[in-house]
């Protein structure tokens, strides 16, 4: 288990850069990091107003390249199938202080249901 101040560290630069990403792709009046003053404890770190309605983004971050895993709470789940295709998830890949690679998987649900996705369970210990 990484240490838990370090995952928020990581945590928060990637939702910065994730919604740095997203307000240069929308404009930046139309995109809301809620997170930027505290942790809310909400299913979504960012929304957009894309003109096709309010989109929720959970931004999800790691420090490797190589990790293909990321893991979603049960409430960040149901939040996804209740939103479909207005919920996406930004997988953000810190790869230096300047660069970044991000992939928005949009309705993740459905691209499980597709086998796009897969879902995996992991059994405490």
């Amino acid at each position: 288990m990484p240490d838990p101040e370090q995952a928020m560290l990581v945590g928060r630069l990637g939702e910065r850069a994730a919604f740095r990403h997203l307000a240069k792709k929308f404009s930046r009046s139309s995109v809301k990091w809620v997170n930027e003053d505290g942790e809310t404890g909400l299913p979504y770190d960012i929304t957009v107003e894309d003109g096709e309605g309010l989109q929720y983004i959970e931004v999800k971050t790691t420090q490797s390249e190589d990790k293909d895993w990321f893991s979603l709470s049960t409430n960040e789940w149901q939040f996804a199938e209740q939103k479909g295709q207005n919920f996406s998830i930004a997988h953000v890949i810190l790869v230096g202080h300047t660069k970044n690679k991000i992939k928005i998987f949009s309705n993740p649900v459905e691209l499980c249901r597709s086998r796009k996705l897969q879902l995996a369970i992991v059994m405490p210990s």
